[in-house]
């Protein structure tokens, strides 16, 4: 498989970061191309959700299951974007000097087979991974009080 990871800092401690990760209805606020996403199980520690994401002029629709591990959130897609076999990973939350808390996307995933541009998909997967970092980090609406 192959991997992709971005990294951002957030004015933010690493719970509050965690928590706006966690909440949906706030990745449909930063994240344009989210048409819509539909909770269908959550507890503290797990969630289940459908999102139907803007993707290369298409919408794709994908399930992904997440875990909140201490300081990080695990997830794996069951039903992952139409151009992938395989889609699992973590978003991590450290405390900064600062104050702040680096925030780590990694990805692990496998095309299908023949897929016609793996290397381009790949910076493009990963200059996504680091747009919705940006914009998480940039958005002053993004940190809870």
């Amino acid at each position: 498989m192959r991997t992709a990871s971005a990294t951002a800092e957030l004015a933010a401690s690493p719970e509050q970061a965690l928590a706006m990760f966690w909440d949906l209805d706030r990745w449909r606020e930063l994240w344009d191309p989210i048409e819509r996403a539909e909770l269908t199980y959550q507890d503290p520690c797990q969630q289940e959700f459908v999102m139907h994401v803007e993707r290369d002029g298409q919408l794709e629709r994908v399930r992904t299951v997440r875990y909140r591990r201490g300081t990080a959130i695990e997830f794996f897609s069951p039903d992952p974007p139409p151009s992938m076999r395989r889609h699992t990973g973590w978003w991590t939350f450290e405390p900064t000097t600062g104050g702040g808390t680096r925030v780590r996307a990694i990805r692990h995933y496998e095309l299908h087979p023949g897929h016609p541009q793996p290397s381009l998909f790949h910076d493009r997967f990963r200059t996504r991974l680091q747009a919705i970092l940006d914009r998480f980090a940039t958005r002053p609406s993004a940190v809870p009080s």
